[in-house]
């Protein structure tokens, strides 16, 4: 497509978004923005809807307007921080099922991942209708030659194209709002992570990676199933998986049916994502009851790869330490362990936010250790970065999201599922893991480096900040506190000051000019003198307004 054709692509997406926006309420995000002229004139005299039930606005807005803005809404259903809670709250419910596309769409792309095979000679059978569909892709039945059963998930016909010509869009009003409305937060930043994590979900050779991950984290474990990736017929935009089978781990009637240990599964799928994250730092990030199956014997079986946390050592030790601080009921070892993970800046106030987390624990731990509602209370606190504009990774939103999902499907197989029981191991052995020796050496010895760097570069740097003090190209930057009202007033009396010194002058020069009575003469002055005489009631009229001004 060429530029011209770009434009008017673009155009017309920022038409359909201003459309929308307003169709739903939100008229005057449409105004600062500076999109008004592309909505219809009819709508732009149109008051804007009441600001109650907002957050059910924004999620028909974003479905109404596609894949990306709906991918948007579930990136955003995990910061708690960047979000409004009503808004947050709704986001929870966002839908992504659309009608599926006639499979006779979804053939070249299956025909491409096949190497121009045909689809006959690779698979025995193809069911034409799927198994899901959403926004990006859809999941269709299959089996192969020898009779094993797999899945086809394949994209939709022109998906690529749509979101990046919506990521365009995205950024230009990211651009947009940056420059005309005073967020909380960076926009383009908002924008741009979220074009990458997209990006990496359209990729399906990445998923399939992230799958090879997880069995190689849990080689060994017999109660835990991961789908084969069958990479011969699999590329960026088709992926063909072992189709798993089993019971959803919502339908209790039927785990009873067939002899299945609820607690024993309750207790080994929180087993499972507490490894995954406090273990490995390398977890599913979407992990609700639609993507589990319970296999006979307890055994879990895992769907859909495509969004995954990572989570380094000493983020995974100061989540450790925020649990910890949570479950012993300590708000403020609760705060040291946020700054620890870099979420407190010289402005956070940490009296207010000790004040909210010991109301956050006291709503929730208010009664027995066996009631606590752990990942509750770790996404409540999550949520106080939105009051206290804390900046935290967004992988520990999308980890608070994770453990919210864990208990309440631990709950739902097992009234008595208890997950303060069950994370206090690991998160003992991973506050053991840290005072081990070996651990502590390194520590130490990597904080040593660090300080041996920082001492020979600075002999380097001030001589720098001499030389450019000696160039006159050294620049400080003051900022001063509650100082505007002073400087304020120092100005306008330094302004009356020189007013008064000119009129003095001038009051002057026009005695001088009377006394000598030199040049022309009107009305028995000479003309200087009327001049001057003009001058000075401008500059006492001036003079005598100011005081009216204070």
């Amino acid at each position: 497509m060429g530029p011209l054709g770009r434009r008017r692509r673009m155009a017309g997406r920022y038409r359909q978004v201003a459309e929308v926006l307003g169709r739903h309420g939100f008229g005057l995000l449409v105004d600062e923005l500076g999109l008004t002229r592309l909505r219809p004139w009819p709508a732009r005299r149109a008051p804007d809807r009441e600001l109650e039930r907002r957050g059910a606005r924004v999620r028909r807005a974003l479905e109404e307007l596609g894949p990306t803005f709906i991918k948007l809404g579930q990136i955003l259903s995990t910061r708690p921080d960047v979000i409004p809670p009503d808004v947050f709250a709704e986001l929870q419910l966002l839908q992504d099922r659309v009608p599926p596309v006639p499979f006779e769409a979804l053939e070249p792309a299956l025909a491409e991942a096949l190497g121009g095979r045909p689809v006959a000679e690779v698979f025995d059978s193809i069911d034409p209708e799927p198994l899901a569909s959403a926004s990006i892709a859809q999941v269709h039945a299959a089996v192969l030659h020898d009779g094993t059963e797999v899945v086809v998930k394949v994209q939709r016909p022109g998906i690529h194209e749509q979101i990046e010509t919506d990521l365009e869009a995205l950024f230009g009003l990211a651009r947009l709002a940056a420059g005309r409305i005073s967020l909380p937060f960076d926009p383009v930043a908002l924008a741009d992570g979220f074009a990458r994590a997209i990006r990496r979900e359209l990729d399906y050779r990445l998923e399939g990676t992230n799958i090879e991950r997880f069995q190689a984290n849990f080689e060994g474990c017999p109660w835990v199933h991961f789908p084969r990736v069958y990479w011969e017929w699999s590329n960026r935009r088709v992926l063909v998986l072992e189709r798993l089978r089993g019971l959803r781990p919502t339908d209790v009637e039927k785990l009873d049916q067939a002899g299945i240990d609820r607690a024993l599964v309750a207790r080994r799928g929180a087993q499972l994502f507490l490894k995954m994250v406090l273990v490995d730092g390398f977890f599913h990030g979407d992990p609700h009851p639609g993507n589990l199956y319970v296999e006979p014997g307890n055994r879990l079986a895992i769907m859909d790869f495509g969004i995954v946390g990572h989570v380094d050592a000493e983020t995974a030790e100061g989540v450790a330490n925020l649990l910890q601080a949570l479950v012993a009921r300590r708000p403020d070892q609760g705060v040291d362990a946020l700054d620890a993970l870099g979420a407190l800046d010289p402005d956070t106030d940490a009296a207010a936010l000790q004040r909210d987390l010991r109301d956050v624990i006291d709503r929730h731990y208010g009664r027995t250790l066996q009631e606590m509602a752990l990942g509750e209370t770790v996404q409540e606190t999550m949520q106080l970065a939105y009051r206290h504009r804390i900046h935290l990774p967004g992988e520990l939103f999308l980890l608070a999201k994770v453990l919210v999902g864990m208990e309440g499907l631990g709950r739902q197989l097992d009234p008595g599922f208890n997950a303060v029981e069950v994370a206090r191991p690991f998160v003992r052995q991973l506050l053991v893991r840290k005072l081990h020796p070996v651990r502590v050496g390194r520590r130490l010895e990597r904080d040593a480096l660090e300080a041996l760097r920082a001492w020979t570069r600075l002999p380097e740097e001030v001589a720098g900040l001499a030389a450019r003090a000696r160039r006159g190209r050294l620049r400080m930057q003051l900022e001063h506190q509650g100082l505007d009202p002073h400087s304020r007033r120092i100005e306008r009396a330094l302004r009356e000051l020189g007013v008064s010194v000119v009129f003095a002058a001038t009051l002057l020069t026009a005695a001088l000019t009377l006394w000598i009575g030199k040049g022309p003469i009107l009305w028995g002055m000479p003309v200087v003198t009327w001049l001057l005489l003009g001058l000075l009631a401008f500059l006492g009229t001036a003079l005598f307004l100011s005081q009216f001004r204070r």
